[in-house]
Order: C-alpha cells, then sequence, then structure tokens
C-alpha cells in the first residue's frame, strides 16, 4: 500500500502489486522413518564431519558436500539423518552451531 497526503490534508491509500511475492502454496511436509536411512549414509555423514578441516561442520556444508556425488540428499531426509546420530551418540550439535564427532577419549 502506498499512502499519499492529499491537499485537504487527508491521506488516500492506494494498493500496490507486489512482483517480489509468490502465490501461497501449501507445502506438506512428509516423514521419513527412522528405518528408511540407510546405516551407508549415516557413515557418509560421519565420514563428512570427520574429514572437516575447521570443526564444526555446517549443515549446508553435509548436504552439499561432494562425496554424495550426484545424489544430493534432502534437507528433511539429513536432518532425521543427523537426529538419529546424535541420539546414538555418534555426533554432537545442532543445525545452527554445527556438527562435530564426539570424541569418547575424554
Amino acid at each position: 500500500m502506498i499512502t499519499l497526503p492529499n491537499k485537504k490534508k487527508t491521506q488516500k491509500t492506494f494498493p500496490v502489486p507486489s512482483i517480489f511475492s509468490k502465490p501461497y502454496q501449501e507445502v506438506e511436509f512428509l516423514e521419513v522413518e527412522e528405518s528408511s536411512i540407510s546405516e551407508a549414509d549415516l557413515e557418509q555423514i560421519v565420514a563428512i564431519v570427520a574429514a572437516t578441516a575447521s570443526p564444526p561442520t555446517s549443515f549446508a556444508a553435509i548436504r552439499n558436500s561432494r562425496k554424495w556425488g550426484e545424489e544430493k540428499k534432502s534437507v528433511l531426509y539429513l536432518r532425521n539423518a543427523l537426529s538419529q546420530l546424535i541420539d546414538t551418540n555418534r555426533l554432537c550439535g545442532n543445525e545452527k552451531d554445527g556438527f562435530s564427532i564426539i570424541n569418547i577419549n575424554q
């Protein structure tokens, strides 16, 4: 909306169409069962985190790693896999701060 002053000390408001807004779409999130996350993918995530030169490893670095090859995993799938790795004490961290390998020798 644009509001313009009027000479009569009143304001007129005009609707302005937004060229930047997208039409609203309802998004349905699909649950990924923990059993559908392959052990190979879990090991791949651990390998990606372990190979990071400067931990912690960001979620984006895990998702965009070249180690996935052409098969880029979905955000939901990786979130569930990372959650499973944290629950089993193979990784620690979170999406905001990054992920690290848990050092059991401490």
